[in-house]
């Protein structure tokens, strides 16, 4: 029973995110550039926090850390030029709520309409791939995982796939340059 509830949600995560991209799609334009941000270990300092003991998961995602300079460097240049903000996260469409605090107490411009959570990094590509037909796209993404285990790997079928989509790609290395954090214990 709970396998058939979680793939029920997974497939509603799916499509309210292709009615989100449908409406990104709606309100912008030809040409317009967009920058599309990932949220943990590319905006918030998540990885650290599975190491610490935390009263809930929520609780956990309400009080990670924005990560060094990226606020300062990726996000407040894009709003300030005007460019449509998605942030695009592989998180559970219940963690929606938090997220979306989260983003607005760190000082992150977001709207309802353009926090976009995925059930899996893979199911990002086609979002992002709808995104990018005719706008300028910048993709801020880690695509890591297992950091709090001190083995970083990378969803690196999800890399390749990017490379064959029309947008400027930025990654772990990007982000760490930006940064000056990699994988040094708390």
């Amino acid at each position: 029973m709970r396998s058939l509830v979680r793939r029920a949600v997974e497939a509603l995560s799916l499509a309210l995110a292709v009615f989100q991209i449908t409406l990104i799609r709606s309100f912008t334009r030809r040409g317009d550039a967009v920058v599309v941000l990932d949220i943990d270990n590319t905006l918030a300092d998540a990885w650290p926090s599975f190491l610490r003991p935390y009263d809930s998961h929520r609780a956990r995602l309400a009080n990670l850390e924005v990560l060094p300079n990226i606020k300062e460097s990726v996000h407040d240049p894009a709003a300030r030029d005007g460019a449509t903000i998605v942030y695009l996260s592989h998180r559970n469409l219940w963690e929606w709520p938090v997220t979306y605090q989260w983003l607005r107490t760190h000082g992150f411009v977001v709207r309802p309409d353009r926090l976009v959570l995925v059930p899996s990094a893979a199911a990002k590509v086609p979002l992002v791939r709808r995104i990018a037909e005719g706008r300028t796209v910048t993709m801020w993404d880690d695509l890591s995982y297992g950091h709090e285990t001190g083995e970083v790997r990378f969803y690196d079928d999800v890399i390749e796939s990017l490379a064959g989509v029309s947008l400027t790609y930025r990654g772990w290395a990007d982000i760490v340059g930006l940064t000056g954090r990699g994988l040094e214990r708390d």
